[in-house]
């Protein structure tokens, strides 16, 4: 059979999936080259799928090849045609077109797995010193790639610090990329819980909540599978956001509810965990805010004040602290809400006024 009877075989296999003929088409390409170059310049487009853009530089360090090689390796490259600019001026750089790259990526993940992780943990390496917002979300995402619990780990503390410190833009790109991951299927158990939960509530920025709720049914199968009890209030989270924006108030107070016992028997674990303690205030006030709507304003009045206590502990720990000044205002803010909405005004515009303090 000749190389072309081959290729349309190929391709009427894969007819419904544009990203595996992708694939299929850059295979029979490389395999037109002449044999003595193909090995070569096979392992280096495998190299140049795994990273999302590359260099000279880059294609050195994760194929481990002398730079020299790599830049003869990158002159190859370049004249295949689904090779593209990335970007240019003081330092150029190309990336697979994203249809043959992320066919590239699922045909490598699926019949060599092995290299595939190997070449996902040398591009990690190479953005694991990058503190940059892009360079996080580049390391992030080829750690999650190379070892799922690894980058759960990582994940999980990237979300909590970029929650209410990172630019809306940042978290976006992030979202996007781990985006990518999810809808190649590579991830399973908690990495793919924790990507779900990230893009879940970039989503949820954008006004997307009211369509997320198989996604946060998803999350938190996963959470429970994997007993990762913090993943399973962050999905519960979720969960209650969403029946909160479609006006299910009583599905959102249960989500919510079993959210704070989820984060109050994680605070109980570990006291002097500041982030925990936080994440127990956000509970009171996720529970406080369906009770008010609910017009039940005695026991918003109570989870407001509980979560009021414990911003109050955490900002007197660290003044300095900005992100807990500011809890602290919102929380001044609820309690005074509530007591508005009871008729007690002098108790409201004592609260409006720690606020504004």
């Amino acid at each position: 059979m000749s190389l072309l009877d081959e290729l349309g075989q190929a391709l009427a296999a894969v007819a419904d999936d544009p990203q595996a003929r992708s694939a299929v088409a850059a295979e029979f390409l490389l395999r037109s080259r002449p044999p003595d170059e193909q090995a070569a310049l096979a392992a280096a487009f495998d190299a140049a799928a795994v990273l999302r853009w590359f260099d000279a530089e880059l294609l050195a360090r994760v194929l481990q090849i002398p730079p020299t090689t790599a830049a003869e390796r990158l002159r190859q490259l370049r004249a295949l045609p689904f090779i593209e600019p990335y970007r240019s001026g003081a330092h150029e750089l190309n990336n697979v077109h994203e249809s043959t790259r992320l066919g590239w990526r699922s045909k490598l993940a699926r019949e060599t797995p092995e290299r595939f992780r190997a070449l996902s943990a040398a591009a990690a390496a190479c953005f694991a010193d990058d503190q940059t917002p892009a360079g996080r979300i580049e390391w992030i995402y080829h750690l999650l790639s190379a070892d799922g619990e690894s980058g759960a780990n990582a994940l999980e503390t990237i979300d909590q610090e970029w929650a209410s410190r990172a630019h809306p833009a940042q978290r976006h790109a992030l979202a996007t990329a781990l985006s990518e991951l999810e809808a190649n299927g590579l991830l399973a158990g908690r990495a793919r819980l924790w990507v779900l939960l990230v893009i879940g509530w970039t989503r949820v920025e954008r006004g997307e909540a009211a369509q997320l709720a198989a996604l946060a049914d998803e999350a938190l199968r996963l959470a429970v599978a994997a007993g990762d009890a913090r993943g399973q209030g962050g999905a519960c989270n979720l969960l209650g956001h969403v029946c909160q924006t479609r006006g299910q108030l009583d599905a959102a107070l249960r989500a919510f509810t079993e959210a704070l016992a989820i984060s109050r028997r994680l605070a109980d674990l570990d006291p002097g965990n500041a982030d925990w303690q936080r994440d127990l205030a956000v509970a009171h006030n996720r529970v406080g805010g369906v009770l008010q709507t609910q017009g039940q304003l005695d026991a918003a009045l109570r989870a407001f004040t509980e979560a009021l206590a414990i911003s109050r502990r955490l900002a007197d720990l660290d003044p300095g602290n900005a992100d807990w000044q500011r809890d602290l205002a919102v929380a001044h803010n609820r309690v005074g809400g509530v007591l508005e909405a009871q008729g007690q005004l002098d108790a409201a515009l004592r609260a409006f006024t720690e606020a504004l303090a």
